[in-house]
């Protein structure tokens, strides 16, 4: 399984700069006018001066590429970079790395900070973060798949660089899914010309902090990476599987269980999104089906409210406005019915777990 190397940071405090070098110095932090925090040793250079501030940012053409390169107040030099990305050279991170050409990229960013006059061994640098990513073209638009995501438990978030995205996870990793190409648009990457007027859905598993990486991975330094580049996709497909696995959507073959809609499993779904979200869940369950296809499942509108009243997703006041509320509802997903539910979730099954 080939994977895109999204975003990647590192960090180290074995390093020094050289006299010159391209380094922007933020010399205080102001608490309050007039009131000036002193300064910080954030390196030392090769000279043996010593480089005060209170923050660096480092300049070069990584910088170019969405990098972000930078001295923290504790003397940490921190890079954050997108292996995809350098590899495109800025152009957008779509692109799928082997391990050499991780490696060449890796061995890119640490010549181009060299160059820059910071003087490290980019191999030696502690991971802080790792995110890996695949990417499918679907047969329909990406808010088609919102029931697919909802009943797995996803939560939606609005993200402002990538748009409406379905998440399940914490603070200290998480997997998101959301529509590629809106988020290219957004961002102003380019497009390939393989990805141009198709559904491009993207599956990203983010590790955000340094004991997850160790803790899932193993890996505590990039040189770890680079000698196991690989295993990086396996993790990917683990974690992937593991989350149909915890839904019951797969047998112990891999295949999808039925998912025929029942009452009870609508009941359960809007439980679930009850639980996750802030947004009322009937209304959230409107726009996923449609009043339609909410008559088909439970013989009548009134049913379905009824029914949300009597399992405490809804209180009497709020089904009755509800009622009145919806009773001319457009149809948000009316593909979703007679079936096509299971085809949307055996195709995400096929394409992004067992095409691994």
């Amino acid at each position: 399984m080939e994977i895109i190397p999204d975003t990647i940071i590192l960090n180290t405090n074995d390093f020094k700069v050289k006299p010159g070098a391209n380094i922007l110095v933020n010399r205080y932090e102001t608490q309050s006018e007039g009131q000036m925090n002193n300064a910080n040793l954030l390196a030392q250079r090769t000279d043996g001066e010593l480089l005060m501030g209170s923050s660096a940012i480092v300049q070069s053409e990584l910088n170019d590429m969405g990098s972000k390169v930078y001295i923290n107040k504790w003397g940490y030099l921190t890079i954050q970079f997108s292996g995809s990305r350098i590899k495109a050279r800025g152009l957008h991170n779509l692109l799928t790395l082997n391990t050499s050409e991780f490696t060449e990229v890796c061995d890119c960013v640490g010549k181009t900070l060299n160059a820059a006059g910071v003087l490290f061994n980019i191999n030696e640098c502690g991971v802080n973060r790792i995110d890996v990513a695949t990417d499918r073209a679907m047969k329909e638009d990406f808010k088609l798949y919102l029931p697919i995501f909802m009943s797995l438990r996803f939560k939606r978030k609005n993200d402002s660089d990538l748009g409406t995205t379905y998440y399940s996870g914490n603070k200290q990793h998480d997997l998101i899914w959301y529509d590629k190409i809106k988020c290219c648009n957004k961002k102003g990457m380019q497009l390939l010309s393989e990805y141009i007027d198709r559904n491009i859905v993207r599956c990203e598993y983010r590790l955000k902090s340094k004991n997850k990486v160790t803790e899932v991975t193993g890996f505590k330094k990039l040189s770890d990476i680079i000698k196991d580049y690989n295993y990086l996709a396996s993790i990917y497909n683990s974690h992937l599987k593991s989350i149909f696995n915890y839904n019951e959507c797969l047998n112990e073959e891999g295949n999808l269980i039925n998912i025929n809609s029942t009452v009870e499993t609508e009941l359960r779904l809007l439980e679930i999104l009850k639980m996750n979200g802030k947004k009322s869940p009937v209304n959230i369950y409107n726009e996923m089906k449609g009043h339609d296809e909410i008559i088909q499942t439970f013989g009548s509108y009134a049913t379905f409210i009824n029914s949300c009243i009597d399992r405490g997703i809804v209180s009497k006041q709020n089904g009755g406005k509800q009622m009145k509320k919806h009773l001319e509802l457009l149809q948000f997903a009316g593909q979703c019915r007679n079936g096509s539910n299971a085809n949307l979730m055996n195709e995400l099954i096929e394409k992004f777990i067992k095409a691994a």
